[in-house]
């Protein structure tokens, strides 16, 4: 095969891969949209496989991430480069979170499978794509630059009876079956243009055989997992009540007007009361963009609404501590008992909330864009309420499966998200973060409540199913009936299992193949027996 054909399959898996997502959501594409991509690294080199990976993970991530540039522009008045240097810095950052921060997971994967497909006999090298394609998902949402958008799971949001699994690995089993679904297909694909150009006999399904039916036998008893929990009752406290997301859709240009946050605070109020029967009411991220704290009156105001309306009331704002540094919190407010509970943001938004790396590289100050930056919460405990235990995340930190699992993990019965997203403004980015939230739901069994400032604001049950949704832009309180459970998942319990596993079983078997390389157990031709030479 030639470098331009591989790099021009290693393009279409990419458009593929863009089209299962928002805004086309043609999420049936996403079982085979990894094939031309496969086919393109069948035992190459490695040098031509990280170009082939760098080709799909570049041009795939820069299509899902374009709202990154359009973020940065929109708010370029933290900037202090003027709007030719704003415009540069939005495309930078555009261009650079997708070359720097996800590209590489996709590269490395792409070396990985070409190597394999070098060093292991026959077809073995196709049984990897599945352990390396989840494994580098898992690197990927790592550390202060972790970035999960993209996962392969996360297109199938709307597809129940196949997330279901959910609760046994996470969004990571999820996107392990895709994987190992596009091995399987690309496996055929690959041997079949094999048997029409070899002139010797062709054993197609001995190949590829064994890689198939594994596939097919999962997806089936996935598929039956599925239906089988959605038919049954899902084991919780029997506890239920009634909850609220208030949704004022104030615009971010306005929250920056500290004159405005005692109307911020009217509104809300009145989105509170508008509402009968609700015992828990839920405001988004920075409903109040003040040091609530710092205002006696208007924490007797929150205290005396939550006692009036009978109702626990949690309230985006910020919050300080005694050393003053600056928090992204959630502030909880029972009837007659006033704060009750705090928590604090801990996975901060990189250069949007904290600048990561700037002891080390003190230059990346200057891309900050608040200041005081936000300090990180010191751990992921559910606030204690009457009603039950609150496990609160706050915008960013929902995108991650490990936070709403360790709230779940350390007693949280029912999952709050506060966000606002009119940072992403009219692009495809509200609908991809709230639908995250489905997997949250499942992973750990809890029904979830989203309050988004813009939208989109939601429920969603244990199951994953969209209960009630808002608008963006729409100015609503949404009010429905939610569960609490206690019960804990597999997921929850034991984490994130399978990439840990998928990564041992890749050192693994990369380490046999190389130490019979080494000895000379394999041959030349063998060593590429997974691509005939007539492909070439």
């Amino acid at each position: 095969m030639t470098r331009a054909r591989a790099l021009g399959l290693s393009a279409l898996s990419a458009a593929l891969l863009l089209a299962s997502f928002d805004p086309l959501r043609l999420d049936w594409l996403v079982w085979v949209a990894l094939v031309p991509f496969l086919l393109a690294l069948r035992g190459v080199g490695l040098r031509r496989a990280l170009a082939c990976g760098c080709v799909t993970g570049f041009l795939f991530h820069l299509g899902q991430n374009y709202w990154i540039a359009v973020t940065v522009w929109d708010n370029r008045e933290w900037l202090p480069f003027g709007n030719v240097g704003a415009l540069a810095v939005a495309l930078a950052a555009w261009a650079g979170t997708a070359a720097v921060v996800l590209m590489p997971a996709t590269a490395v994967f792409a070396a990985v499978t070409a190597t394999a497909s070098r060093w292991l006999p026959g077809e073995a090298g196709l049984w990897l794509v599945a352990p390396a394609w989840c494994a580098a998902e898992f690197v990927r949402s790592l550390g202060a630059l972790g970035h999960v958008w993209g996962n392969l799971g996360y297109s199938l949001w709307q597809r129940l009876p196949l997330i279901q699994s959910a609760d046994l690995g996470g969004v990571y089993l999820t996107a392990f079956l895709v994987a190992l679904t596009n091995a399987a297909v690309a496996a055929g694909v690959g041997r079949g243009r094999a048997c029409r150009l070899s002139q010797e006999r062709c054993r197609l399904w001995q190949r590829t055989g064994p890689l198939v039916l594994v596939a097919a036998s999962l997806h089936l008893a996935n598929y039956a997992y599925g239906r089988t929990r959605l038919a049954a009752e899902l084991p919780g406290s029997g506890r239920r009540l009634q909850a609220a997301a208030v949704q004022e859709s104030v615009p971010v240009a306005d929250k920056a007007v500290p004159a405005t946050v005692w109307t911020e605070l009217r509104r809300h109020e009145e989105g509170t009361l508008s509402v009968s029967g609700a015992g828990l009411v839920v405001w988004p991220e920075t409903a109040l963009p003040t040091v609530v704290t710092d205002f006696p009156a208007m924490m007797t105001r929150l205290a005396d609404l939550a006692t009036r309306s009978n109702r626990t009331l949690v309230v985006g704002a910020m919050d300080q501590d005694a050393d003053n540094r600056d928090y992204n919190a959630a502030l909880v407010f029972a009837p007659k008992r006033s704060l009750v509970g705090r928590y604090y943001k801990r996975h901060l938004v990189p250069f949007g909330e904290r600048v990561p790396y700037q002891r080390t590289l003190p230059f990346l100050k200057a891309f900050k864009a608040r200041d005081p930056e936000f300090w990180p919460g010191s751990g992921f405990v559910p606030v204690d309420t009457e009603l039950g235990k609150l496990g609160i995340c706050i915008c960013f930190e929902s995108m991650f499966p490990s936070i709403c699992r360790q709230l779940a993990a350390n007693g949280a019965e029912l999952l709050l998200i506060l966000t606002n997203d009119d940072w992403y403004r009219d692009t495809i980015a509200p609908q991809e973060h709230a639908a995250m939230s489905a997997f949250r739901a499942v992973e750990t069994r809890r029904d979830v409540v989203r309050a988004a400032n813009t939208g989109i604001s939601c429920f969603f049950d244990g199951t994953g199913r969209l209960v009630k949704r808002s608008k963006i832009g729409e100015r609503v309180t949404l009010s429905a009936t939610v569960q609490l459970r206690r019960s804990k998942t597999l997921y929850v319990r034991f984490g994130d299992w399978l990439p840990l596993l998928s990564l041992a079983v890749i050192v693994a078997a990369l380490a046999a193949g190389g130490w019979k390389r080494r000895l000379g157990g394999l041959n030349a031709g063998q060593l590429g027996g997974t691509i005939e030479p007539s492909l070439e």
